[in-house]
């Protein structure tokens, strides 16, 4: 996986932010694909005794586009499961978003930091039948598949 950031600093409430994570079939084999998205907010400091949580940004906030992509579970290591709808053919790539804006964050989370870890995995698509959802036909499971890490 590769991707395209712009790394900002000191940006302020509603800016927005180009970030395109790219994912690259570079294998020989059509494959599926999915996409691990983890977004870790800024906490809010304590303001006046009170602890102040600023607005988060959510994974809906990414702009990721629905008919390509289905947003599935969170998993309990935080990171959402994202299945891109189609077979990825050899060298072809699949764009999970754009870009973002930063919510409207208030001095509660001046010089802190935003991270959103994207994490890639496929699996060959011969033999394989991804679980569809009955009324959709969206691919929305691999259902408990082991993957391995590639090794080159």
């Amino acid at each position: 996986m590769t991707e395209y950031f712009e790394d900002l600093e000191n940006v302020v409430p509603n800016t927005p932010v180009t970030k395109i994570p790219m994912i690259t079939n570079i294998g020989k084999n059509p494959c599926y694909v999915r996409a691990l998205v983890k977004i870790v907010n800024p906490e809010g400091q304590v303001v006046e005794g009170q602890k102040v949580q600023p607005d988060l940004l959510t994974i809906e906030d990414l702009g990721i586009n629905g008919e390509d992509w289905y947003i599935g579970d969170t998993r309990a290591d935080g990171y959402t499961e994202v299945y891109y709808q189609q077979v990825l053919t050899s060298v072809n790539e699949a764009i999970l978003f754009r870009g973002f804006t930063i919510p409207n964050w208030n001095n509660s989370v001046a010089d802190k930091s935003l991270s959103i870890d994207i994490k890639a995995e496929a699996i060959q698509s011969e033999r394989f039948d991804p679980i569809r959802d009955k009324k959709t036909d969206q691919i929305i499971s691999w259902d408990e598949q082991d993957i391995i890490e590639y090794q080159e």
